[in-house]
């Protein structure tokens, strides 16, 4: 791992928009709520520090 370990980041309003669509239709159903985009912690790390 050169970057360390990644996560998949979510905007706070998309959740709360996704979850409230999901409750309208699905019943006892697993839905799973991401980007589908792999960031490595050092990474956003070294871009933040780098535009500050």
């Amino acid at each position: 791992m050169p970057n360390g370990y990644t996560r998949d980041y979510v905007y706070v309003e998309d959740v709360v928009e996704a979850n409230r669509l999901v409750s309208e239709e699905a019943v006892n159903t697993v839905i799973h709520i991401s980007s589908e985009e792999e960031i490595a912690i050092l990474e956003m790390l070294k871009k933040y520090c780098d535009d500050y």
